[in-house]
This record gives C-alpha cells, structure tokens and sequence, in this order.
C-alpha cells in the first residue's frame, strides 16, 4: 500500500513537471495572429484590381519565422511586408485581386506557414461578388495549348474564342510577345453568346521553341489584351486532317457552332 502510495505521488509529480515544461515551451514560441483572418470585398465591378490588407502579428515569446506566403488562385497576389517578427512586432499582408474575366461569387485563399506550433498554416480568406459589365466578354478555352506539327514543316494551333459578353466581339490582332509571329491578318468578329474555333499555322521558327506567349488584342473593356500560352510539346501525326479536321486549311480558317 505504501508502495502504491509512493508510486501515486511520483506519477503525480512527474506529470506535474512535464505539463510545466509544456507550458514554459509554449511561452517561449513565436505566436502568429492575423487581423481580419476574412475580409469581403462586396459587390465590385468586373475588370479593375482590388487591394486590401491584413495585419500580421507575433503574440508570442520568440522570433515568428514566415517561411511562405502562397495563393489559392493566380487571380490573386500577396506580399508581406517583414517574413522575420520580433516578439510584439506587427506587419502588413497586402493582397491584391485581379478581377478581369470573373464573374459572380468568388472566394481566394491565402495560406501563411510559419514556424508557430500551434498554428503552421495560418488561412486568410478574401471574397466577393464580382458584378461583369455590359459589352463583349473574351474567354480563352483553354488558355493554355500544347503544339504539333507535321515533318518539321508548320506548326499548327486551335484556338477556341468565346464571347460570353451582351455584344459582338472584335479580335483585332494575335502576335507572339518575343517573336515576329502573327496569327490572323484581319479582325475577327464574334456575336454574343458564340465561339470561333480558330485553326491557323506558321512555319516552324529556325531555333528551339521553349515557349510561345501570344498576346490577343480586342474590345474586351475588362481585359483587353489575353494571355495565350503555348507549351514546347510538339507530337507527330501521321494524317493533319485527323486531328485538324480541315483538308483544305490554308494559312487559316474559322469554324462556328
């Protein structure tokens, strides 16, 4: 009985003493603390970019370590101020939202890891209704295409152009960023509610494709200038007409539906 007793006491005693560590480690950890951890935007009209900001600070007892900073969404943007917090010390998150081509309800996510114990990924939340506004609407889909060629003589490249906008679309021009490429010698025009399946080619550049940007000008009042990415993928085909479904392309051709 004496035994158990001692045994009790010792238990008793050594839980004492490691939930006092716990508690001095604990007090001697960075602490991360955000404010507001959600901020809405509201209704906002599509096109423009949005900023706001959100208040970092270490509420602990050591050096607060941010390590990274990421997005949900290439939409959005952030940047902290210091990535190094000394006990007490404050910075700044300042997020920013590229609202061209979204339309509706939206949420983007920021995630914030740092060498806090009890919270290693911080989660910081903007949202919205984005609100588009009258006029032609440009959607690249997919924004991003693999190429393919053909015996090493043309590359060729299907382009889906969609106008979601209340009216008519003009696609004025569609150059490479670094090269002397253009894809269309003439405007385009694409009434509300439709797609364009542009088919083109060019002859294959005389050096190593590593990639293509391709900027596409148009009327677009929320964006006017798109993206359109061309990845280094080139696949060999056997027959062009399987795949372009165009025997007579020439230097280009457009399909609606």
């Amino acid at each position: 009985m004496k035994r158990l007793k001692k045994r009790l006491i010792i238990t008793i005693i050594s839980l004492s003493c490691l939930f006092s560590c716990l508690v001095w480690a604990k007090s001697k950890a960075p602490c991360i603390e955000a404010r507001p951890l959600s901020f809405d935007f509201g209704k906002i009209k599509e096109g423009p970019i949005y900023k706001t900001r959100f208040k970092i600070d270490n509420c602990g007892n050591a050096p607060l370590h941010i390590i990274h900073v990421r997005t949900s969404c290439g939409c959005t943007g952030a940047i902290i101020g210091k990535k190094i917090l000394k006990p007490s010390q404050v910075t700044e998150v300042m997020v920013t939202f590229h609202s061209a081509g979204i339309s509706g309800p939206f949420r983007k996510y920021i995630s914030i890891q740092s060498d806090d114990p009890t919270c290693p990924n911080l989660l910081l939340e903007i949202k919205g209704i984005s609100v588009p506004q009258p006029g032609p609407r440009l959607v690249l889909d997919p924004w991003k295409i693999h190429i393919f060629k053909k015996k090493g003589d043309n590359i060729y490249l299907k382009i889906k152009l969609d106008n979601r906008g209340s009216k008519t679309l003009i696609i004025n021009k569609i150059s490479e960023l670094h090269y002397n490429i253009d894809l269309i010698h003439k405007k385009l025009f694409i009434l509300p509610h439709h797609k364009k399946v542009l088919i083109v080619k060019f002859k294959t550049p005389p050096f190593i494709i590593r990639k293509l940007v391709f900027l596409v000008y148009s009327n677009d009042p929320n964006q006017p200038v798109h993206y359109l990415l061309v990845l280094p993928k080139i696949e060999r085909v056997k027959e062009q007409d399987e795949i372009l479904g165009c025997p007579a392309c020439n230097e280009q051709k457009e399909l609606d539906f």
